[in-house]
């Protein structure tokens, strides 16, 4: 039994998704290697673009791999087929960013989180299936009078928790969460997390938290990983990475993190300079060189494994060496 707790319920290794656009291939994730723990939220952070939306929707299924294996369980599922792959893929489910675009705006509240029942052929007769979307109405704190309510007529917050008892119906033990309050106002980005922490304790629920929000990934998330034009540049616990960033570019993320002090007003942001890489068919090398200020030839020449710097706590930079070796 200790030994089953210790095995994650997600791993990938060298993960690559490509999509072939007219110019080559464009590389949205480029061998991604992470591990999430049962029960815990494993937040996935970078700016606009940097793969973070196809990386969870790769894990789950939505596209397929290029390359790379991705193991539920200890099993890899990409080699699933048939009964086999549908039965692993009710375990996963998906909070969707924007919560108007993802619901169908011709199906009302109730009709909307018994569709993957439905569809999926769970839980019995129509009776049953509706008898368990009052349950879950209540369980995201839905009020039973807006059932045959439409998207349109709701706000955003109420829109939101539709998305997530809809994650909930085929009862998944891991949910990818893609950005699921970055649309919303601050005070329910409050009431929406504080929702899935709850849910989290109650059902033993994983997630995998998307984000740019810095603010919000420390607060929701035990382990962090930094991603930049498909690839990890620094993973590790959320608290040795907010007290100690080590990569150039996850310095510059927090460098930019507002601080209600008089100290943090009189620091100035770091601010990135240089043009972004092209994410397609890129050479060798570091994604981030042609913005870092530290860049040397060694970081354009070939690309930067990660190489753990403390306990749990991954980096892909050459500047770990540097200071290694000042510290000799």
């Amino acid at each position: 039994m200790a030994e089953q707790a210790m095995t994650p319920l997600i791993e990938t290794r060298d993960l690559k998704k490509y999509f072939k656009v007219k110019k080559g291939m464009l590389h949205a994730v480029d061998g991604i290697d992470m591990k999430i723990m049962p029960g815990e939220t494993f937040g996935v952070v970078g700016e606009s673009g940097c793969g973070k939306s196809t990386l969870g929707r790769t894990l789950i299924g939505l596209y397929a791999p290029t390359g790379g294996e991705v193991l539920y369980n200890g099993h890899d599922i990409t080699a699933l087929k048939g009964a086999e792959k549908h039965k692993t893929q009710l375990e996963m489910a998906m909070i969707f960013q924007d919560p108007y675009s993802s619901l169908n705006p011709r199906m009302c509240v109730a009709d909307l989180i018994a569709d993957p029942m439905r569809v999926n052929r769970t839980h019995g007769d129509a009776g049953s299936r509706y008898r368990r979307v009052a349950q879950l109405m209540d369980t995201v704190g839905l009020a039973q009078r807006v059932a045959g309510a439409y998207p349109h007529e709701l706000d955003g917050g109420r829109r939101q928790r539709i998305g997530i008892a809809r994650a909930l119906a085929l009862d998944p033990r891991f949910i990818i969460c893609d950005e699921p309050v970055s649309a919303l106002d601050v005070s329910i980005q409050a009431q929406i997390l504080n929702l899935l922490m709850d849910l989290q304790d109650d059902m033993g629920l994983t997630y995998m938290f998307i984000t740019h929000d810095l603010s919000v990934v420390e607060h929701i998330s035990k382990n962090i990983m930094v991603t930049y034009l498909g690839k990890c540049v620094e993973v590790g616990d959320t608290d040795q990475i907010f007290d100690n960033p080590r990569h150039p570019y996850t310095r510059a993320l927090f460098s930019a993190l507002p601080e209600p002090t008089l100290e943090a007003r009189l620091k100035k942001p770091q601010l990135l300079t240089g043009e972004v890489s092209n994410p397609i068919d890129p050479p060798p090398g570091c994604r981030f060189a042609h913005r870092c200020p530290h860049a040397t030839e060694q970081c354009k020449a070939a690309d930067v494994p990660l190489r753990e710097i403390e306990p749990g706590h991954f980096v892909a930079c050459y500047l770990e060496d540097q200071a290694q070796k000042g510290n000799e």
